[in-house]
């Protein structure tokens, strides 16, 4: 998981879980915690007592004093939280003593309060951000501290393997959540984890699902230094039971604003990682409530029995414009899910900080703006937070009511985006992830903000139409007329992807390939590839997609890919140890990761699982590093290789695919190959020769290329697909994007609107002419089964340097060409 160091924000926001002091004082005596929600006609939840004890690190100042600090993961695990003291014990820990409702999940993290305050890190001296703790009955929680934030962690770590498995089939639970060390992981689709890094000791071991359906479990794990510590976990399924959430909202509440439902599980919008601004909920991911009347309001949901739900109500995300006690405090509920279905009767005493008034912000927006797209706002207290839903007024006019927070030191920027896409699809004078935005006074504000954006960045008011160069055209029987989408997930693609599939199906396209990603999180001393939340889709958000395009009737694909965290996966591979325990470890995370798309593919019902080797050539049998010499692959990896693919071929019947980047006249195709159903293209070679990009030029190009192509011994006998990608930039079909030192820049890098090079200028009708030639090639060749146009941005329309080609001309082409070659005009 990635973690995000907490820069300086300038709020004031830091206050209580329950009335009372934010730091208690030192006391043997248990800490009573507040108690959960009172559900009617049931019997209260009884608590027991937890004690937490931890090892300092191994340099510790004799007059220290440290803290326990309890994080609420709703309103966000910085601006909510509870400290209280611990005490030393003879033997050198620290521990304190809480009384706590059994079933809860506890959030947490310990800090240094003297002799000079620190954050605890972990090895690699990256902020704990939580730690998490089951309350089974009376129990006694074991951690280890590696460092503190003011000096390095120093010496040998262990590593945590094992496997979660569900207690009634004794198969894999995939997407478990793992925490130990202050490590948050997720279970693969095997069920198997990993934690590296671990300083040696005893520590607490907490197995919970994101949304519930298995019951928490937790148990101690020894780490050695230098030392891997199995563990083995079989989880009971949960009951699931429906919940219905009634409250009752202020008289002065607005009625036509949309209340949501923030919570502490996935279906409450908790993605348990970091986002912008460290919060961890999302606003599009939160159920919203139904009006009864005025001040009532109504959800039913589906949630499951024994669940820890923490929750709120807010008109924004967990933490902007979310609910408030009668004296300012931020409210959040807890209540342990019963057997049963039950009502939950709650009153909102206030939107509004305590003695503030509330600010309107009203914006009108370009003609321009796209139907069905919808307008946000961002705001930045030191730095970017998550963009917030506006509501839309009247044609092009948007509004905002913000409630809270609204004590600030300062002046806060914020600024207005479309579709959430701050940062791609910005307000033209507020453009960019470091961009200045407008300034807003909290002390000299007024209650009304009225505002204009005179343009969006990214979208042309009159984008030319593209010459489609043409010929007749007769339709081609189960030819894939499909788009790639690109791997760039973030949460706030929950409500486009519905959008832009139908979209696509509305132009004539009838397969799509899904790209999800996972992250190459480490490198040295061992690669470690692990599912992030922020960064790929869960299963069930996967699953919605491909459900959305079968049910138009389109093929969906599955092409699974890796990223390394920053940088590029070039650099990664050549800085990487490379040794033979390297070696086995990065085939077992691969296979890992493989073998998790795999079962998915299958449950999901995909046409075609596609092995993308774009990424990972130095993997392959005689792999290559960039440059040119030896990765030093272990002489067996096509065995290796082999015995992938028959275990990817239990658990997928559909086609097996794999893709091969075209070089200039060379396509270097791995050994397997003969074990797969077809070859995906990769196709993003220069078109132009001595500079012409005349079209008869392009089309030469092309037709020269499929001559020598599929002539090619490996290729004969398999169906053959293409996915095309070229940038929308002077100069398209040279497919070579210029860096300072002459090299050419990887195309990924100008995905979701970055700017990369300001002397790069944008050429639409470009990046159309050069899909033009090949697509007329590839139709005309009876061995290319399927064409596909690659980095496919489904967020929102931009006319940006990328190889996306939503809302571009390059979209016009295929609205022509799609339809007329699938007989489906």
């Amino acid at each position: 998981m990635k973690k995000h160091t907490t820069g300086f924000l300038l709020l004031t926001l830091v206050s209580l879980l329950v009335t009372g002091c934010s730091v208690l004082p030192a006391t043997s005596m248990p800490v009573e915690l507040p108690s959960p929600v009172p559900i009617s006609n049931a019997t209260p939840s009884p608590s027991a007592e937890v004690i937490f004890s931890v090892v300092p690190p191994a340099v510790s100042d004799p007059d220290s004093r440290i803290d326990i600090v309890l994080l609420d993961p709703v309103t966000g695990l910085d601006y909510n939280t509870y400290s209280i003291p611990m005490e030393s014990a003879s033997d050198g820990r620290w521990q304190v003593r809480i009384a706590s409702t059994i079933g809860s999940l506890l959030y947490y993290r310990y800090a240094r309060r003297s002799p000079a305050e620190a954050q605890e890190v972990d090895a690699h001296f990256e902020p704990i951000r939580t730690r998490v703790a089951l309350v089974t009955g009376p129990v006694q929680i074991d951690d280890v501290i590696a460092a503190w934030s003011d000096a390095p962690y120093e010496g040998t770590t262990g590593r945590i393997i094992g496997e979660v498995l569900d207690d009634s089939t004794g198969k894999g639970i995939p997407e478990i959540a793992v925490s130990a060390g202050g490590l948050i992981t997720f279970s693969d689709g095997e069920g198997k984890f990993r934690l590296d890094d671990i300083p040696p000791g005893l520590h607490n071991v907490t197995i919970f699902s994101p949304n519930g359906a298995y019951r928490s479990v937790q148990q101690g794990a020894q780490v050695a230094a230098g030392a891997t510590t199995p563990v083995a976990f079989s989880l009971q399924t949960a009951t699931p039971v429906h919940i219905t959430f009634q409250v009752t909202v202020p008289p002065d509440h607005d009625p036509d604003a949309q209340i949501h439902l923030a919570g502490n599980i996935s279906q409450l919008g908790n993605r348990f990682v970091d986002l912008l601004g460290n919060i961890r909920t999302s606003t599009l991911h939160m159920p919203s409530l139904v009006q009864v009347d005025p001040t009532h309001y109504l959800a039913v949901l589906t949630l499951y029995s024994g669940t820890d739900l923490r929750y709120k109500y807010t008109l924004g995300d967990g933490l902007w414009n979310a609910e408030r006690d009668g004296e300012g405090h931020f409210v959040t509920r807890q209540v342990i899910i019963p057997e049963h279905e039950t009502t939950l009767r709650d009153t909102v005493m206030n939107w509004n900080s305590s003695g503030d008034s509330s600010l309107r912000f009203h914006v009108e927006v370009p003609e321009n703006t796209p139907p069905g797209e919808g307008v946000s706002l961002q705001f930045k207290p030191g730095s970017w937070f998550e963009p917030i839903p506006m509501r839309q007024i009247a044609p092009n006019e948007w509004a905002f009511e913000l409630h809270g927070p609204l004590k600030f030191a300062g002046v806060v920027e914020y600024r207005y985006c479309r579709n959430l896409q701050c940062s791609s699809a910005d307000d033209e004078d507020t453009a960019g992830p470091m961009s200045t935005g407008r300034a807003l006074d909290f002390e000299q504000r007024s209650d009304e903000i009225h505002d204009q954006v005179i343009a969006w960045k990214w979208l042309e008011i009159d984008p030319a139409r593209p010459s489609i160069m043409s010929q007749a055209i007769f339709p081609r029987q189960g030819f894939e007329a499909g788009v790639d989408f690109l791997p760039g997930y973030t949460p706030t693609w929950k409500t486009s992807m519905p959008n832009s599939i139908q979209d696509l199906h509305s132009l004539g396209v009838n397969a799509i390939t899904l790209t999800p990603r996972w992250v190459v999180s480490q490198q040295n001393p061992f690669p470690l590839i692990s599912f992030d939340s922020g960064r790929a889709a869960f299963k069930d958000e996967l699953g919605e997609w491909v459900q959305s395009a079968k049910d138009l009737n389109m093929r969906v694909n599955l092409r699974p890919t890796i990223s390394v965290e920053s940088g590029n996966m070039e650099t990664w591979w050549d800085e990487a140890v490379r040794d033979n325990s390297w070696w086995n470890l990065w085939f077992e995370e691969y296979r890992s990761f493989l073998l998790t798309f795999a079962r998915y593919a299958g449950e999901m019902g995909v046409e075609k699982l596609i092995i993308n080797t774009h990424d990972i050539t130095p993997s392959l049998p005689s792999g290559q590093l960039a440059g040119g010499s030896s990765s030093g692959v272990p002489n067996d990896a096509s065995e290796r290789w082999e015995a992938l693919i028959l275990e990817i071929r239990e658990r997928f019947s559909g086609r097996l695919s794999v893709e091969v980047e075209l070089q200039i006249d060379t396509l270097d195709l791995p050994p397997f190959v003969e074990h797969v159903d077809e070859i995906s293209i990769y196709w993003r070679i220069p078109l132009s020769r001595g500079g012409s990009t005349e079209f008869n030029v392009l089309k030469t190009t092309v037709d020269q290329t499929f001559d020598w192509l599929l002539v090619q011994p490996d290729l004969q006998g398999k169906p053959v697909t293409i996915s095309v990608e070229y940038l929308s930039l002077d100069g398209s079909a040279n497919s070579c994007p210029p860096a300072p030192d002459g090299s050419c820049r990887d195309p990924g890098i100008f995905a979701s609107g970055r700017e990369v090079d300001p002397d790069l200028g944008v050429d639409l009708i470009a990046q159309a002419e050069a899909i033009n030639a090949v697509l007329l090639g590839a139709y005309t060749r009876a061995e290319i089964n399927g064409f596909y146009v690659r980095g496919f941005n489904p967020t929102a329309r931009l006319h940006d340097k990328s190889a996306s080609v939503y809302g571009k001309p390059a979209q016009n082409l295929l609205q022509y060409f799609y339809p007329r070659i699938t007989g489906n005009e």
